[in-house]
């Protein structure tokens, strides 16, 4: 009789993370939503010229994707290597969970949209809610989540990035701030500076893009160029810095 097959150590790794992450963030999205509702609370209360508090909140979510990404390749993924396994599968089962978690976390901020919106709604403040609505139409509740998905990918892969480099060495770390920068800062910069560079058709083709595709598309762009010089700075890295 033939033995099961036992899983990959990369989905070992994916499920370890996100077992043991997802319970943890799930409470504290429970107490980060609750605190924006009593915000948006008092603001329909208040009568206050406010709306889609939740959606200028986001912020602070994105925030803390880049410091969860440093975190994780910072403290997880060496602590799994000394534990026996290969860098590359501590990084495809990295990227599988943060994968995973960006997909989790786009989905609680579309839930808190709704959240949002049915606290004005009883609050008899319809007034204050944001038109067009982000869940206005099953497309436009798939566009926020795609959009706000692949924001957080880029916020959590320069985060990954941030962590390889000062882990591996002081300098590089350095080094990874105004790559970060610059990989965040991706999509305006790719709105103002692309169309002097294309030819004229293209360009106006980008002008009539989306800008929420647009948006989505060069973000998930920059987030794999921050996997790719994460994985460069992983590949050999050594479980210790060296000290210069």
């Amino acid at each position: 009789m033939t033995a099961p097959a036992q899983p990959s150590r990369s989905r070992l790794v994916a499920r370890h993370l996100l077992v043991k992450d997802l319970g943890s963030l799930t409470l504290l999205w429970l107490a980060y939503l609750a605190t924006i509702a009593t915000i948006a609370g008092v603001i329909a209360v208040s009568a206050q010229p406010a709306s889609d508090v939740w959606g200028q909140s986001l912020g602070v979510v994105r925030a803390f994707m880049l410091a969860f990404g440093v975190y994780l390749t910072a403290m997880y993924v060496p602590a799994y290597i000394a534990h026996g396994l290969t860098r590359r599968e501590v990084a495809a089962g990295t990227f599988a969970a943060g994968v995973g978690l960006v997909a989790f976390m786009a989905a609680l901020i579309v839930a808190g949209h709704a959240v949002e919106t049915a606290a004005l709604w009883l609050l008899g403040r319809t007034d204050l809610i944001a038109d067009p609505h982000p869940l206005g139409t099953v497309a436009r509740a798939t566009d926020t989540f795609v959009v706000e998905g692949s924001v957080l990918l880029l916020f959590l892969a320069v985060g990954g990035l941030a962590g390889a480099a000062f882990y591996r060495h002081r300098l590089l770390g350095v080094l990874s701030v105004p790559v970060g920068i610059g990989l965040l800062s991706a999509t305006s910069l790719a709105r103002t500076g692309m169309p002097a560079l294309l030819p004229s058709s293209w360009a106006e083709g980008l002008a009539a893009t989306p800008s929420h595709v647009f948006s989505a598309a060069v973000s998930a762009v920059a987030a794999g160029v921050a996997a790719l010089l994460c994985w460069w700075i992983l590949r050999d890295m050594p479980l210790r810095n060296r000290r210069s």
